[in-house]
C-alpha cells in the first residue's frame, strides 16, 4: 500500500527516525531537507530511499563539521566522518559569506558520507544570486571505457546558474546511472536498461542485482570516462580526501 505524505510530513518523519538513532541539532535538520528535496525534485533515487542506509550509519549523535584552514577566498572543511549533508551545507555556507567579498570563492570538504542530490547545494546558492559548481568523488563502482573493472566512482557534479525566475540547475552522475537508481531496482524487482552496467563477466545486464555485483558503466563511453577522470581530480586530489586506484 503506498501512503502520500506532505514535503512538511515527510520532513518530520525523516527527523524523527534519525533524532531516534541518536542524531541532534541542525545537521539532521539538514539531512530532512536534503532527502525531501531530491525527492520533490523527482529524485527519488536521492530521497527518503536512501533513510534506511543513513540510519545504519548513526551509532550515537553526529559528527560536525570543523575547518581545516581557509583563507578570504577559500576554505578546506573535515566532514569528520559526519552526514555527508551538513559537510557540503557548511561549504556552501561558508563560500557564500566569502562570496559577499570576494569575486570567485572554491572550497572542499572531506571525510563525508553519502550527501544525497547535489543539486540541493549548488541550486540553493543559485538562488542567492551566484552561479555554483559542484563536484563530488566516490567509492570504484565505474569500470573505464573498453574495461570491466571498478576503477572510478559515479563521480557526480552539479552546476546551477541564476536567472530572473528559477535558476538553471544540471546534477548529474558520470557514470551511466546512479548506482543508488540500481539498488532501488533490486529492491522493487525491475529491470534496468543493459547499457547501465556489466556484470561479473563484463556481459551487458538488465538485473539489477548482478549489476550490483559487476561494475556500472561510464555515461556516453570514453566521454563519461574522462569527465569522471576529472571529478576524481577536482573532488579526491584538491581536498585531499583521496582518490580511488
Amino acid at each position: 500500500m503506498n501512503v502520500v505524505k506532505s514535503m512538511d510530513e515527510a520532513w518530520k518523519y525523516i527527523l524523527e527516525k534519525l533524532r531516534e538513532k541518536g542524531a541532534t541539532g541542525k545537521n539532521a535538520e539538514i539531512v530532512a531537507d536534503s532527502l525531501v528535496y531530491a525527492d520533490a525534485r523527482g529524485t527519488k533515487s536521492h530521497g527518503i530511499h536512501m533513510l534506511a542506509a543513513y540510519l545504519e550509519r548513526i551509532e550515537a549523535g553526529e559528527a560536525s563539521p570543523v575547518v581545516v584552514k581557509e583563507n578570504e577566498a577559500s576554505v578546506v572543511i573535515d566532514a569528520c566522518n559526519g552526514f555527508g549533508q551538513a559537510g557540503v551545507r557548511t561549504l556552501a555556507d561558508t563560500l557564500l559569506k566569502k562570496a559577499e567579498h570576494m569575486p570567485v570563492v572554491c572550497g572542499c570538504v572531506r571525510d563525508l558520507n553519502h550527501c544525497g542530490a547535489l543539486a540541493y547545494y549548488t541550486e540553493y546558492c543559485a538562488k542567492k544570486g551566484y552561479i555554483a559548481l559542484l563536484f563530488v568523488n566516490a567509492n570504484p563502482t565505474v569500470a573505464p571505457f573498453g574495461a570491466m573493472e571498478a576503477i572510478l566512482g559515479t563521480n557526480p557534479l552539479s552546476v546551477a546558474v541564476p536567472t530572473k525566475n528559477e535558476p538553471i540547475v544540471l546534477d548529474m552522475a558520470s557514470s551511466a546511472v546512479a548506482k543508488a537508481k540500481i539498488y532501488q531496482a533490486a529492491k522493487t524487482n525491475s529491470k534496468i536498461d543493459a547499457s547501465w552496467a556489466l556484470d561479473e563477466e563484463g556481459n551487458p545486464t538488465d538485473d539489477p542485482n548482478r549489476a550490483i555485483a559487476g561494475v556500472l558503466n561510464a555515461m556516453a563511453g570514453p566521454k563519461g570516462y574522462g569527465l569522471a577522470l576529472v571529478v576524481e581530480a577536482l573532488a579526491g586530489v584538491l581536498s585531499g580526501a583521496g582518490i580511488t586506484k
